[in-house]
């Protein structure tokens, strides 16, 4: 095999696992983007986050699980990255062009995809309005405009790192 195709095989496992974990990190969070827990780190599936044993690599397990006995083997994660690339490699050259990746990760992202609409969509119509987003967006604002002036500039987000512990008084920027 090719150590082109060995690097790109390699990817795609390592996005397939790192995707399951960090998409429903993000979109299972309790309170949604910007509420309850800070980051979702304590709260997934049904409560229970990494730090109490479940959440994020229950899911994992579940999505990955082929024989579904509750564990997750190096086999059964090179037979779903095997069958992500068959299923997307378009050409069959074994090797996923950007176009083809893309689909590997919307695959991966439905699920948190799907959570995330659900959050939005409080009524519960299927359908998210400008109102339903208003709200996630309004409570974005006031958490990253520090000094509630009405606009998020560099220096709020100085502010903001100077908060997390970063005391330097640097022209740093981080996304």
């Amino acid at each position: 095999m090719k150590r082109s195709t060995k690097i790109i095989i390699a990817t795609v496992a390592g996005v397939v696992a790192i995707g399951a974990i960090a998409g429903t990190s993000i979109a299972s969070k309790r309170g949604g983007w910007g509420g309850g827990c800070e980051y979702g780190m304590s709260q997934g599936y049904g409560g229970y986050g990494h730090h109490r044993g479940g959440g994020k690599g229950f899911a994992m397990i579940e999505k990955f699980d082929a024989n579904k006995d509750g564990k997750l083997t190096a086999a059964e994660l090179t037979a779903a990255r095997d069958n992500a690339i068959a299923k997307h490699d378009a050409d069959k050259d074994g090797k996923l062009s950007l176009d083809e990746f893309q689909g590997v990760w919307a695959d991966l992202m439905r699920g948190p995809t799907v959570r995330a609409f659900q959050h939005l969509d409080a009524n519960g119509d299927a359908k998210v309005t400008m109102d339903e987003i208003q709200v996630p967006m309004d409570r974005m604002m006031s958490r990253m405009d520090r000094n509630d002036d009405g606009v998020i500039s560099k220096d709020d987000m100085r502010r903001g790192w100077k908060s997390w512990g970063d005391d330097d008084d640097d022209d740093d920027y981080r996304p």
